[in-house]
């Protein structure tokens, strides 16, 4: 499995065709796996090496409201390729969390995705470090997945077709905390999957 994972990451790097056609790839196991390769190869996380210890310090702030408005500084502050690339993954794993076919939660998704999603501070961390920062990396994805959709898709410059109701949504409306008080954003949406014929669909 490991030799395709790399075999099929090569390829899409190499394709001069634009967006790499995955139609006719129907094991997701794989592909997820090289999306996990690509993130882990990158020379830093997509949080940075001088931001990474920032998010991790935030995520424990005992007040919601501190903790949205300074990880909503820090997110302004990464480099517009890794804050794009961070809000597309974002917003696809709230997806799959939103699917009942999928069985994976926020808090599954947030163990499993951690470690390439969010990375380390470096690539030189071990020993206690290293387990310290897995805990930190399942905290910020798991706050991450929590933040509404919306939030995330500003970034994006992408047109939402989720019929999201232009109602704005207070606090007690949704699920999830509101990112900026002075910003009202909406839960993520419920998406219908259409049902597997056969096997069984999981994102990982």
């Amino acid at each position: 499995v490991e030799s395709q994972i790399k075999e099929l990451k090569e390829r899409i790097l190499k394709s001069r065709t634009g967006l790499f056609d995955l139609s006719h790839y129907n094991d997701i196991h794989l592909i997820c796996g090289v999306v996990k390769d690509f993130l882990r190869s990158l020379s830093e996380s997509l949080l940075t090496e001088s931001l990474w210890k920032s998010f991790a310090f935030i995520v424990d702030e005992e007040s919601d409201l501190i903790k949205q408005q300074k990880i909503d500084s820090l997110i302004q502050q990464l480099p517009k390729p890794n804050r794009d690339t961070l809000a597309f993954i974002i917003i696809h794993l709230q997806r799959v969390a939103a699917s009942p076919l999928c069985r994976m939660p926020i808090i599954n998704l947030s163990r499993t995705m951690g470690p390439a999603v969010i990375g380390y501070s470096s690539k030189h961390i071990s020993g206690i470090d290293l387990v310290g920062e897995t805990y930190k990396q399942t905290k910020i994805l798991e706050f991450f997945l929590n933040i509404p959709s919306n939030y995330w898709s500003q970034f994006l410059e992408i047109n939402n077709n989720y019929n999201i109701s232009s109602t704005p949504m207070t606090k007690h409306k949704i699920g999830t905390p509101i990112l900026i008080s002075e910003h009202h954003y909406q839960s993520t949406p419920k998406i219908t999957y259409p049902a597997p014929s056969s096997t069984f669909f999981s994102p990982i």
